[in-house]
């Protein structure tokens, strides 16, 4: 099977973030505080923007949803784009800068580091191709010299189990293949796997 992974607009990431901090809210706040308060983290304490870092970029929003319309801007709108936010305020409404040092330190108090790098899995992806093809051409190969369906070497659902699992042991290929097909191919498609 083959997946394809989508590369997320940013502003379907920061609606997801956006959900992700208001769970984490409700969870640590009282629920008096959350039916009192709810509408304004929604209107008023988290508003999603995305700012496109190079100035010259062409910003061509005029078919977007309004609310990706009014979220995205240059980064040399930044400014202005904050000085209006905070005008359409009540100053009452503003959290003290104490207030604001917790909430960002609750933040970092509750950061992973869990490192990705996407380059493992292209990589990974790379090296199972590889496999794939140099199992199917073994396969191909074997079941001509030996005057035998192809299917006799592995089926397709094995030649999948191999890929994903890998294994490194004739013992390992009893999880996948039957103990005739080990008999006959298993050191020579345990080479093949080692090999890459």
């Amino acid at each position: 099977k083959k997946y394809s992974e989508p590369i997320y607009s940013p502003y379907t990431q920061l609606i997801r973030s956006k959900n992700v901090l208001k769970k984490r809210w409700i969870s640590k706040s009282s629920k008096l505080r959350v039916m009192l308060q709810e509408k304004y983290f929604d209107t008023k304490w988290y508003k999603p923007l995305v700012v496109l870092a190079n100035s010259k970029s062409l910003l061509n929003v005029k078919k977007a949803p309004k609310e990706v319309r009014e979220c995205t801007i240059r980064i040399d709108e930044l400014i202005n784009y904050i000085k209006k936010d905070i005008n359409c305020y009540d100053k009452s409404l503003y959290q003290s800068r104490k207030t604001m040092e917790d909430i960002a330190n609750s933040f970092l108090d509750n950061n992973t580091n869990n490192f990705y790098n996407i380059a493992d899995k292209y990589k990974n992806d790379v090296v199972d191709k590889l496999l794939e093809s140099k199992l199917k051409t073994f396969r191909r190969d074997k079941s001509k010299k030996s005057n035998i369906p192809a299917y006799y070497v592995f089926t397709n659902e094995e030649l999948i189990k191999l890929i994903s699992n890998k294994p490194k042991t004739l013992n390992d290929l009893k999880d996948i293949l039957p103990e005739v097909k080990i008999k006959c191919h298993g050191k020579e498609i345990l080479n093949i796997i080692n090999r890459v």
